[in-house]
């Protein structure tokens, strides 16, 4: 009886350890599986992370381009700005100094024919030719006035009279009436700025 009874026990406190073995196989087997969850979680926020980081750093990265391109887009608009602004300034600056000289030349050509050619170095050459001519041709006339003087002195005529008698000829000169191989009847030209000296 009392061999029995040590049977029993040892059967029992061999199916306890067993059952303490059971338990503590399942104990590890439910951490590793636990851990191994975890770590599969882990894992995917890992991922995740990396995903929103690498999201992050491509929209930072876009952002950084724009803002730069935005900048060479500033620059540039900038840098043509300030070409216009130049630009304008100096056909402003040409405009008025144009307009100064057009004003000054204005106010030049009203004024006496000597006047201007004292002020303009290529007027002065051309006036002076033209003065050299009316020279050349007052020195003619007056040759031929004291002509007319000294053969109207050998027909007694007084120089008083010589000299009324040449202002009766004018309209003659004017409405050529006189013989044309004489050359003295007048043409276009001289009919026209009489006219205007008459004015």
């Amino acid at each position: 009886m009392k061999d029995t009874s040590l049977g029993i026990a040892a059967i029992m406190a061999h199916g306890e350890a067993q059952l303490r073995a059971n338990r503590a196989e399942s104990e590890r087997t439910t951490q590793k599986i636990i851990h191994e969850r975890r770590m599969d979680e882990f894992q995917k926020t890992n991922d995740n992370l990396a995903r929103i980081n690498t999201g992050l750093e491509d929209e930072l990265a876009y952002h950084v381009r724009e803002k730069f391109q935005a900048h060479n887009n500033f620059a540039q608009e900038r840098e043509i700005r300030n070409k216009v602004t130049n630009d304008y300034n100096n056909l402003y600056n040409q405009h008025e100094a144009l307009k100064a000289e057009n004003e000054y030349y204005k106010s030049l050509l009203c004024k006496p024919m000597l006047e201007i050619a004292q002020a303009n170095g290529d007027f002065k050459k051309t006036y002076e030719e033209q003065m050299a001519f009316v020279a050349d041709w007052m020195v003619s006339q007056k040759a031929f006035q004291e002509l007319a003087i000294e053969l109207g002195e050998k027909q007694g005529m007084s120089v008083e009279e010589i000299i009324t008698k040449a202002e009766t000829k004018t309209d003659g000169v004017l409405n050529k009436e006189h013989e044309e191989s004489h050359g003295t009847n007048a043409d276009p030209f001289i009919s026209y700025y009489f006219k205007k000296k008459k004015k």
